[in-house]
């Protein structure tokens, strides 16, 4: 059987038949999920390029409001909608990507990093469940998108520390955090697998990387009842559980071997509670695919996911956003 509740669930790629019904029965931004599967399915057809270039062709502000919409049409609580109609996107990205900033996908930054896409943020923000006032951390905090969402559902009422290791990277999401008016979210430069510098305890901790097992020192600085939530690497009885008719597994294989040396970035969201100072499960979300944490200590595995650059689908939605708008 099919490891579930997957990303999938929540935002389907579609058939071709399946697509054209639904460009057929509602808003182009509603139809696609405006995620990367269903716009390259667009780019093969007339019809699918001109709704990317009507899409396109809008200003930020209503792309970004459509892009809220998206959200909130996969079921995601209003908070978390209003916060990606909220954040400006395009202000946190590369600036190269800024013309497809409000697509429903990741966009690439050098060495190998990425803007996560609004979905994985979305499904994040609903499992870790943060709370107004709460002190929350996270790892891997790159431009500071992920962590300015979070403040948005909050009405800003918190406090959020983010390490980020790559000294280039970090420089640049403080400086979009300082440009925007989050005055609330902390960035420094570090290695996160070592936590917060000094005695600290976070209500809630979220890695959005990759890894075999939680770092002890972030589990550490947890406070009991808190949540921390990340993507791991996937166990033998998992693996085996995935159906054989599911795409993941033909490019895979059968094996647990071939999912270490080749997939383990496929990877399961999960968000565990710490009670008695030991980490209780609450909840998997599958087929994540994120980046994976680096540190001092080997946490990730021999392989993973990589951004940093644009893949086909992406040069064509630029190129389709520098095209001229007619009537």
């Amino acid at each position: 059987m099919p490891l579930h509740p997957s990303v999938y669930d929540w935002f389907p790629i579609y058939g071709e038949s399946k697509l054209k019904e639904r460009l057929e029965q509602m808003p182009f931004h509603l139809a696609t999920q405006l995620t990367d599967g269903n716009l390259a399915k667009c780019l093969k057809s007339p019809k699918g390029i001109k709704g990317i270039r009507e899409h396109l062709a809008k200003d930020f502000d209503t792309q970004r409001k459509l892009l809220g919409e998206t959200i909130r049409d996969a079921k995601m609580s209003k908070p978390i909608a209003r916060a990606v109609s909220t954040v400006k996107r395009h202000l946190f990205a590369r600036e190269d990507t800024r013309p497809i900033a409000y697509i429903n996908e990741w966009l690439p930054f050098k060495g190998g990093h990425t803007l996560s896409a609004p979905f994985c943020n979305a499904l994040f923000m609903r499992d870790l469940k943060p709370a107004k006032g709460q002190t929350i951390l996270e790892i891997g905090i790159g431009s500071g998108y992920h962590a300015a969402l979070v403040s948005e559902t909050l009405n800003n009422n918190c406090e959020i520390f983010g390490i980020e290791l790559d000294e280039e990277y970090q420089a640049f999401g403080e400086k979009c955090l300082r440009e925007t008016g989050y005055d609330n979210i902390k960035s420094i430069q570090g290695d996160g697998t070592k936590g917060w510098p000094g005695k600290v305890e976070f209500d809630r901790i979220y890695l959005p990387c990759s890894f075999i097992k939680f770092p002890p020192a972030l589990v550490e600085q947890l406070k009991e009842g808190g949540l921390i939530q990340g993507q791991r690497q996937l166990t033998r009885e998992e693996v085996a559980q995935e159906s054989s008719n599911h795409w993941w597994r033909k490019w895979a294989g059968l094996t647990y071997e071939s999912y270490l040396n080749r997939w383990r970035h496929s990877t399961a969201l999960s968000t565990y509670r710490k009670e008695d100072g030991q980490l209780v499960k609450v909840s998997d979300i599958y087929h994540f695919w994120y980046v994976a944490l680096i540190g001092s200590k080997k946490y990730a595995g021999s392989y993973s996911f990589e951004g940093g650059d644009l893949t086909p689908e992406m040069r064509k939605l630029l190129a389709i956003a520098k095209e001229p708008v007619t009537s």
